[in-house]
């Protein structure tokens, strides 16, 4: 298993990347009114709880993408997998940050420096397992 990521360190990056995407898509997809509290939103916004729905499904199904690849059973290439996280995982952040300085107003959502950070570490472990892969 460790060949087939290309190291230690790439198979720890991808166990973690496992367990970030499952917890939260996880609590996305089973408590999201507690996470969209979290996230800044008014208590009275309902429909923003369930708005974190479909977000819960699609980081599930990115874990569960990610635990097929690991094994081996049918994803051979994991370069598209990383490539899409980190994509959403940049926008993530700098909708978090413009949001934070007031440059793009989202509903009226205050973002606190917690939901700014939160994107930057699978970022940063995404890109310490491609630096560290010797398969890339």
């Amino acid at each position: 298993m460790i060949e087939t990521q290309g190291g230690l360190i790439p198979l720890i990056c991808h166990l973690f990347l496992i367990a970030f995407t499952g917890f939260f898509g996880l609590s996305c997809l089973f408590n999201g009114k507690k996470l969209s509290q979290n996230f800044g939103f008014r208590d009275d916004q309902e429909q923003v709880a369930v708005a974190f729905r479909p977000l819960g499904f699609a980081f599930t199904t990115f874990s569960l993408v990610l635990i097929a690849q690991l094994f081996q059973f049918v994803i051979t290439s994991s370069f598209e997998i990383y490539t899409i996280l980190l994509l959403f995982f940049i926008f993530g952040f700098v909708g978090n940050l413009l949001n934070y300085f007031k440059i793009w107003n989202m509903f009226g959502v205050e973002t606190d420096v917690k939901s700014i950070i939160l994107p930057l570490v699978p970022i940063a472990v995404i890109l310490i397992r491609c630096l560290t892969s010797t398969l890339f």
